[in-house]
């Protein structure tokens, strides 16, 4: 901004215009404009301590002058209003602003103007509100944005690897994992690493909107993925899920991404990894690092901060960890088998035609009816199509025969 002030303080001490253009950093002619107008309105130096260069600027430029002159003003209120509305975009708030315009008789601003001015507006009203955390109060969490290449054991071509990032505001520590997939298994499974990588869990969860983890987020409503649902349930933490398109609400986690892909996914760029396994130790490496170093506007690092004051205040972990359980219903087939993954496992016979429903953990596989479990089997990673039966599911005709036979 130009400083009015200034230029009027040293032209009353008679400098030259060049001179006072060189000291107050601009243009000749912009001190020739200024010196003009403040004649012009009567401002003169000496001035009072409190007329500042807003002031004069007000003074000098009065409204109704200058570039908005005979324009439509902008509703800029209805403009932000409207911006939070789904598929609502500046260019269509543009077209109804100059429909209006023109209805009124004035002339509209251009759309670059438009949303220049819109911007100015908003940086002007944005304030942010520094939030203390209390230690272990919360985690926050998020896929970052930087995805990893992965080559193929075979070395026929590369995948991609997304990397999870947790992290605790209160000491800024930072938890990072790389799944090949961004789905459902792999966000409730990211979760579980990290509660362990931190010897606990928060009372709170924050993410996201992402349909892996919030199906509904809304003033009224909210609907978790039932899996997700479950493993905060088990961990006994609550999901409070951030605002959308509001990355403020989880500010921490939005650092932490930061910190991570420029700290520890950008030196990994040009190192080739063949595995998960390998990839997550380079990534865990580079963590630990960032975690040792010392914080440049608080005593300690991000590490220290964690080990001395915020582990102990974590909840306790269960004593079993969560394992995420696939569940589906169906219909008993007159062989007493029921499918689950292509493959078939056997319930009592006296269950033919009944509905059930069939859950399925890492290892294990069991049936339920009516709230009860009639059975339950390894779970089987054999051949499509193959059955896994128990003989005492069998009538005892069935059961003689293969005895027999």
């Amino acid at each position: 901004m130009v400083r009015c002030r200034e230029i009027l303080r040293l032209t009353a001490k008679g400098l030259s215009q060049r001179t006072v253009a060189d000291s107050v950093g601009c243009a000749r002619s912009t001190v020739s404009v200024v010196l003009a107008r403040c004649s012009a309105a009567g401002v003169e130096w000496p001035l009072p301590d409190e007329m500042g260069d807003a002031a004069i600027r007000a003074r000098i430029y009065p409204s109704g002058h200058g570039a908005d002159a005979g324009r439509a003003p902008i509703d800029h209120e209805r403009v932000e209003r409207e911006l939070g509305r789904r598929g609502v975009t500046m260019t269509l708030l543009w077209s109804e602003y100059c429909a209006e315009a023109a209805s009124a008789g004035l002339g509209p601003f251009q759309y670059s103007a438009f949303c220049g001015r819109h911007r100015e507006w908003a940086r002007r009203r944005a304030a942010a509100m520094r939030i203390e955390w209390r230690p272990a109060e919360c985690m926050q969490v998020d896929w970052a944005g930087m995805a990893m290449p992965l080559c193929d054991p075979d070395g026929a071509g590369f995948s991609r690897a997304y990397v999870f990032v947790a992290a605790l505001p209160f000491s800024a520590k930072p938890y990072a994992e790389a799944f090949r997939r961004m789905d459902e298994r792999s966000w409730v499974e990211a979760h579980v690493h990290a509660f362990e990588h931190f010897g606990g869990t928060t009372p709170i969860v924050a993410p996201g909107n992402l349909k892996a983890g919030v199906k509904k987020s809304t003033a009224g409503e909210l609907v978790v993925n039932e899996q997700y649902r479950r493993m905060c349930e088990h961990y006994n933490v609550a999901v409070v899920p951030a605002r959308a398109r509001r990355p403020r609400d989880k500010a921490a986690v939005e650092m932490s991404v930061g910190v991570v892909e420029r700290r520890v996914l950008a030196p990994l760029r040009d190192r080739t990894f063949f595995s998960l396994g390998e990839l997550n130790a380079a990534i865990s490496e580079g963590v630990a690092a960032v975690c040792a170093e010392p914080f440049q506007k608080r005593e300690g690092s991000r590490g220290s901060v964690f080990e001395e004051v915020e582990r102990p205040l974590l909840q306790p972990l269960p004593p079993t960890r969560y394992e995420m359980v696939g569940r589906r219903g169906a219909t008993v087939a007159f062989d007493y088998h029921i499918s689950f993954d292509g493959r078939y496992y056997s319930v009592p016979f006296h269950l033919v035609r009944r509905r059930v429903e069939v859950s399925a953990a890492r290892d294990l596989v069991w049936v339920t009816c009516e709230g009860e479990r009639v059975a339950s089997h390894p779970r089987s990673y054999g051949p499509r199509g193959s059955y896994v039966t128990d003989p005492a599911h069998m009538p005892e005709a069935h059961r003689d025969f293969v005895e027999c036979v």
